[in-house]
């Protein structure tokens, strides 16, 4: 693995499209979703708390997709997936997920998302995007 590369994969700004919420940086993200995996994980696996914390850290080389972006742009979106899984595989990173790993993975994310928006701009929660954030959170929880 390319450590130093990795390590500062960390440093990856998110939130950039959302002025009015702190930026955040992927290593506060991915420590935050692998804090919730392991919150309501009921025995999550090592691959899962591995993808948990190093989930983001092509971002270090195609930077982040605002979530508003990932939605509008599926083609957008299929190419940059593809970009940030060989960015990964360039720092020697494997994450090998079952479906259901993957699943709890996305939720943790999309649930660590909202708890910093609510940390950050409380009042955030009351648009539209965000209560449709809360419900899906809620519903889609492995």
């Amino acid at each position: 693995m390319d450590i130093d590369k990795i390590y500062r994969s960390g440093r990856v700004l998110r939130w950039h499209s959302y002025p009015e919420i702190e930026c955040q940086t992927n290593a506060q993200h991915q420590w935050g979703v692998a804090v919730i995996i392991m919150a309501n994980h009921p025995n999550p696996s090592a691959e899962l708390l591995k993808a948990a914390l190093l989930h983001d850290a092509g971002e270090i080389v195609v930077g982040d997709m605002p979530k508003p972006c990932k939605d509008k742009k599926p083609e957008l979106l299929a190419e940059y997936e593809k970009a940030e899984a060989l960015a990964l595989d360039g720092m020697g990173i494997k994450l090998n997920l079952t479906k259901k790993e993957q699943a709890w993975l996305e939720w943790a994310g999309r649930a660590e998302a909202y708890r910093w928006m609510v940390a950050n701009n409380h009042a955030l929660r009351h648009k539209p995007e965000w209560k449709y954030a809360a419900l899906w959170i809620e519903e889609n929880k492995p």
